[in-house]
């Protein structure tokens, strides 16, 4: 919330003023009725009343302000920088600080404008319209408070990330089992990023859509790579007889100042993986928000394997049109990259070490079908490095000999382990 959030404070304390204004001039208007004796309500009550609901706004504002300040210091050792900047940039707090200041302005003002005569009565208006405001801050500052605990919660953030991360993958998504299917030629044209910033997802049909009839165009950059103003990114081979457009091209390629959850998968590991490190790491170490983050890694590395291919991400159509995006994380990276970090800070203790094998060994049934050695490899070193970490650290041996069973039935380790 930086300079655009402060305008729109500004904003709604005038609309405040503007609004307790415009009701005093209508209370004296139109609503100039005398109550019963009962109901009448002399300044010197009403300007205590309001002073009440003007102090627990301010008192309310206080605490949403505190409030904030908690759940960053509660999170901030257990999720990651850009959580705490999404949840401290959450568009609720900032329009119920628009609306707390506008409800301040709006008492001040019916305040301000009480008569000076102790004979007057006040009307009701203005009143019964600060209590309710006050009454409604109140209900909207709850609201504000279970949102911002859900929004910093770990656990609702791991269940955020992945499934955003899956949903992503849910599109459709064509391969190829050729990787050299670009023209054999020299290219006609080179694609060259337009700005500095982080690659979105590549998505070859949507390309596929701007290229002229026999046209080719190959990225050579994935979701993920950071490129620089003017660096290539791909080539493009003209089409039969007409010329294919880079703008058209580089205009369907992301480029984003900050790497987003939403289309870029790795990113998402990335941070899962951070949340489970951290809380392994943690002073009060949470085992069971670390064997979530490691389920939730798993789910998506999964989720992968089911629905992309080992080729290069590729479209064509039926003139013969082509977009092939290459991928440059090889499956044995990525599997590093993934629980390398939770392997080396979790594996000492056997209830982590033991979900970690887990997670390896359905992996490694799914990949085996697709007779991938590399990546069975790194499966299997993964698995022999969890044993060995579990077995130098503080475990019992019964709980080491029942690892190695466990590895040994998933397939990750053989007998003379």
């Amino acid at each position: 919330m930086g300079g655009t959030s402060s305008l729109r404070i500004v904003a709604g304390t005038g609309a405040g003023v503007l609004a307790g204004v415009a009701l005093a001039w209508a209370s004296n208007r139109w609503l100039a009725w005398s109550p019963p004796q009962p109901f009448t309500l002399g300044p010197s009550t009403a300007q205590a009343l309001l002073v009440g609901v003007l102090g627990a706004l301010f008192t309310l504002a206080a605490f949403a302000f505190w409030m904030r300040t908690i759940a960053v210091n509660l999170v901030a050792g257990t999720v990651p920088p850009g959580v705490l900047a999404a949840y401290l940039g959450d568009r609720f707090q900032a329009n119920l600080l628009v609306a707390t200041a506008s409800a301040v302005a709006f008492v001040s003002t019916i305040l301000v404008g009480l008569p000076d005569g102790s004979g007057e009565d006040v009307q009701l208006a203005g009143v019964i319209a600060s209590v309710l405001l006050a009454i409604a801050s109140l209900a909207t500052l709850l609201v504000a408070m279970t949102r911002s605990l859900a929004a910093v919660d770990p656990s609702r953030v791991l269940r955020a990330i992945s499934a955003r991360a899956t949903a992503h993958l849910d599109r459709p998504d064509d391969r190829t089992d050729d990787p050299a299917a670009a023209p054999d030629r020299s290219p006609d044209q080179v694609l060259l990023s337009p700005a500095t910033g982080w690659v979105g997802d590549v998505d070859p049909a949507t390309i596929l859509g701007v290229l002229p009839p026999g046209a080719c165009a190959r990225i050579d950059v994935s979701a993920g790579d950071f490129v620089m103003a003017g660096t290539r990114v791909g080539l493009l081979w003209d089409g039969h007889g007409s010329a294919a457009s880079p703008e058209e091209v580089i205009g369907h390629l992301t480029i984003r100042a900050d790497r987003s959850r939403a289309d870029d998968v790795v990113f998402a590991i990335d941070q899962i993986v951070d949340i489970g490190s951290r809380a392994l790491r943690a002073q009060a170490r949470d085992m069971t928000l670390a064997r979530e983050a490691i389920g939730h890694v798993g789910l998506i590395m999964f989720t992968t394997m089911e629905r992309r291919g080992a080729g290069p991400n590729a479209a064509r159509d039926q003139s013969g049109t082509l977009v092939v995006a290459v991928d440059h994380l090889a499956w044995p990276d990525l599997l590093r990259r993934a629980f390398e970090p939770l392997r080396i800070d979790g594996a000492r203790w056997p209830v982590v070490a033991r979900q970690l094998l887990s997670t390896l060994g359905a992996i490694h049934e799914r990949r085996g079908a697709q007779q991938d050695e590399p990546t069975a490899r790194e499966l299997r070193r993964l698995a022999h490095a969890t044993v060995d970490e579990c077995r130098a650290g503080d475990a019992i041996e019964a709980d080491v000999r029942d690892l190695v069973t466990h590895a040994r039935r998933l397939g990750l380790l053989d007998d003379e382990a």
